[in-house]
């Protein structure tokens, strides 16, 4: 696990630019986690919802995530149960795909100071 901590910390200072931090944060989601994917959410407050921002994937875990795509675009933060996240609560969906492959998710809030979350990291296990 330290080996882990320490690679994502020099993958992070390597190159300090949002789009290469973001996959960096996803990577080192799924290194700790032992996942397939992740993504990284920003909050988007005037509509209470989660916007993608960037992701971690292996081609395996594309095609099996292309069936929650389209609901994992933007998540709505008043809906169950994606509200917990606001509560700064992580969220475990044990079966969020349909088929080829279900899915699995794991999702924890970004914490902000001056609002609930800043986003969140969803973490993606088939």
């Amino acid at each position: 696990m330290l080996a882990s901590l320490r690679a994502f910390g020099v993958s992070v200072a390597r190159q300090l630019s949002l789009s290469s931090v973001i996959e960096d944060v996803a990577w080192g989601a799924v290194e700790l986690l032992s996942g397939d994917s992740a993504k990284v959410y920003f909050l988007d407050s005037t509509h209470k919802s989660l916007v993608e921002a960037g992701a971690f994937e292996d081609d395996a875990t594309i095609e099996a995530e292309q069936a929650v795509d389209q609901h994992l675009a933007a998540i709505d933060l008043t809906q169950s149960p994606w509200n917990e996240l606001l509560r700064g609560t992580p969220v475990l969906v044990p079966d969020i795909g349909n088929e080829p492959e279900p899915l699995s998710v794991a999702a924890a809030p970004i914490p902000g100071e001056q609002s609930p979350i800043l986003g969140a990291v969803l973490v993606f296990f088939r």
